[in-house]
């Protein structure tokens, strides 16, 4: 915290906007007080799942008590928030896990999400996994876009659904009334709006 506050002063006097990355579990008050005050207009939050087996189960040391708390105090400071889930993270993160993700997403009205489909990398212990119970469908890595096309497919949940679950999701975010009317406000103009919706259809479809 006194690193962060020492950051925040030196970056105060330049009157600049600006936003970071931060873990959910790291954010307080006077932290978000301090950044707010110092030009901070959205912290990104790498949240993965909203469910504890899941994240227990890839390694994320998070309580998910944590992120509804670090959200709500993200908005009493005016800071955007914005997280990133990643569906397909883990066997025990089920269709119906995945779809309880995207509900609380939209339910606590955060300012955007990144959905992403789980990678297994080479030279992590998720590709290790993957490699030993064969969950690559082409049997084994290549590069593909984290945010529209999964290589995994789990027992009991295809690459073809969670490719749709992911399209799904964006599309429900999105496309929601609730998004909609808030970013019209945002951005200042229909126009605007548009050319935002467009540059999602062309990153996401």
């Amino acid at each position: 915290e006194a690193r962060t506050i020492e950051i925040c002063d030196g970056v105060r006097p330049l009157g600049m906007q600006w936003g970071c990355l931060a873990r959910a579990d790291h954010i307080t008050d006077s932290i978000a007080g301090q950044m707010a005050s110092a030009g901070c207009r959205y912290i990104d939050m790498g949240v993965e799942s909203f469910n504890q087996e899941v994240l227990s189960d890839i390694r994320k040391n998070l309580d998910v008590q944590r992120i509804p708390e670090s959200i709500s105090i993200l908005k009493r400071n005016n800071i955007l928030a914005k997280i990133n889930l990643i569906l397909g993270a883990s066997p025990l993160q089920t269709k119906e896990v995945m779809e309880e993700d995207i509900r609380k997403a939209k339910r606590l009205n955060v300012d955007a999400v990144m959905f992403s489909l789980a990678t297994p990398f080479p030279g992590t212990e998720f590709y290790r996994q993957a490699k030993e119970n064969k969950w690559f469908i082409d049997g084994d890595y290549h590069a593909e876009s984290v945010q529209s096309k999964t290589i995994i497919s789990y027992p009991g949940l295809s690459n073809k659904e969670l490719n749709w679950i992911i399209k799904r999701a964006n599309l429900s975010f999105y496309f929601s009334l609730r998004f909609v009317m808030k970013n019209l406000k945002r951005l200042g103009s229909p126009l605007n709006f548009c050319r935002g919706l467009i540059a999602l259809k062309r990153k996401f479809f």
